[in-house]
């Protein structure tokens, strides 16, 4: 995907990262200031926030087949560097040109400080890490929605009970 393709060709200064079927254009605080649609080439400023994006005026006014024809394009790095990045505790390996927080891997992905290793252990690590926060959490969860159960069959018995003993009132009364 030639998302760095499209980066260099228009000047663009902010991070560009893939997620899904998107580019997204953005800074540190706004990942998303423009959406770009791989599949379609559209840009989309995201609301409230066009200005963000008003110094790639080339970019905003680029027709969706000219985007696409960039994101197409082959992109091309300097340097290689292996690293693993965590994810749904999961571990995925990619290379990138600088490792580290805003730089991006070769498939798009920002690499965050918390969760992007050069070295697969450490990745490994912190992800049965994650598991086990993962397991710990829902199954307390677990506990707190069975406690709940308790308390709602409790509730449903008594107001069947109370259900029962004024149908036999009614009863009593009708005849």
């Amino acid at each position: 995907m030639g998302w760095k393709t499209l980066k260099e060709n228009f000047g663009i200064e902010h991070i560009v990262k893939v997620e899904n079927d998107q580019v997204l254009i953005g800074s540190p605080y706004i990942g998303d200031l423009g959406v770009i649609d791989v599949t379609t080439g559209r840009l989309s400023l995201k609301d409230g926030w066009e200005r963000g994006l008003e110094d790639y005026t080339a970019l905003r006014n680029a027709s969706p087949a000219e985007i696409l024809a960039f994101l197409q394009a082959p992109d091309h790095f300097n340097g290689k560097t292996r690293v693993y990045i965590v994810s749904d505790a999961k571990v995925y390996e990619d290379y990138c040109e600088k490792e580290g927080y805003p730089n991006v891997t070769y498939s798009g992905r920002l690499m965050y400080q918390n969760t992007t290793f050069l070295d697969l252990k450490e990745a490994q690590t912190y992800a049965l890490k994650s598991l086990e926060y993962r397991v710990k959490s829902w199954e307390e969860r677990k506990k707190t929605l069975l406690r709940d159960i308790e308390e709602l069959n409790a509730e449903i018995g008594a107001a069947k009970a109370a259900q029962d003993e004024l149908s036999v009132q009614i009863k009593k009364h009708g005849s």
